[in-house]
């Protein structure tokens, strides 16, 4: 064989051995639950994380994993002992009896597709004194409803809202324990705006940047259909529109899901630590 044709295969091998790890490297499905003991390649699993393909899943005795497949919408759950391999297609059981395995795909998935992306760190809360604006990450288009927590002994607050331009958009004042009501077309789809918090008679103020999603962003997550919480697929349909939440950073959006997967999963470390985050996040 020629130098030339040993070169070719060995950059043709290259190329293939580079495709097969991407291949491994690339999401799979968005874990759901885990209970007990369950390790992905050695390592200890942990919920709304994500498997890989050709990921080796392992659930001791009385373990449970149940996870959403990212594309095709297949839902998955396992009962130990047993061990899986991921595949694109579909787990494959490695060891374990065959009902340890049950794989349903429903005739329509509530909400979106879901995100491939790991779930991005949640910021902590940018102010730590009383004044809190319950407000982080970014909001959809539309109206909003935007609380806050006020000073002791103060009544009356202001809200300034300018846009990149430092030309204001909107302005309101509010009474201690009330909302702001932002009407709808005040925040454009894909504007960046400064929010000042301003108190009656005292100096202290809170400034704090949010962003809006843009249409095509919102377009995923408005108008999706209400959760049932007693619907036998909530735990997966309620953790595929938390996972999508959480993607564009709808934080105000995430807690009350986090709070209602909690009553569901009382025990759940990663949901704790969420519900933890999120309200450092959101000032409360």
């Amino acid at each position: 064989m020629t130098t030339y044709k040993l070169t070719l295969l060995a950059t043709l091998i290259a190329t293939l051995v580079t495709f097969q790890s991407a291949l491994a490297d690339k999401p799979v499905a968005l874990i759901v639950k885990v209970e007990g003991q369950v390790t992905t390649n050695g390592t200890q699993t942990e919920n709304l994380s994500y498997l890989n393909s050709k990921d080796v899943v392992k659930l001791g005795d009385s373990s449970q994993l149940a996870f959403s497949y990212v594309e095709g919408g297949l839902r998955v759950k396992v009962n130990g002992p047993c061990n899986i391999r991921i595949e694109p297609g579909g787990p494959v059981l490695l060891e374990g009896k065959p009902e340890s395995l049950n794989v349903t795909r429903p005739a329509r998935r509530v909400g979106s597709v879901l995100p491939k992306d790991q779930i991005p760190a949640i910021p902590g809360s940018l102010r730590r004194n009383i004044l809190q604006l319950h407000l982080a990450g970014n909001v959809l288009p539309g109206p909003q409803t935007l609380g806050f927590s006020g000073l002791p002994g103060r009544q009356f607050y202001f809200l300034t809202v300018k846009d990149t331009s430092d030309r204001k958009v909107f302005e309101a004042e509010a009474r201690k324990g009330e909302e702001f009501q932002i009407p709808d077309k005040v925040l454009k789809p894909g504007g960046s705006y400064r929010f000042l918090l301003q108190v009656e008679g005292d100096s202290q103020e809170l400034t704090q940047s949010v962003s809006v999603l843009s249409q095509e962003e919102a377009s995923k997550v408005q108008g999706l259909t209400a959760l049932d919480p007693d619907a036998s697929q909530y735990l997966f349909e309620a953790s595929e529109r938390l996972a999508t939440y959480l993607h564009y950073r709808l934080y105000r959006e995430s807690l009350p899901l986090v709070e209602a997967l909690l009553a569901v999963e009382p025990g759940d470390p990663k949901l704790s630590t969420l519900r933890s985050e999120l309200k450092e996040s959101l000032g409360y």
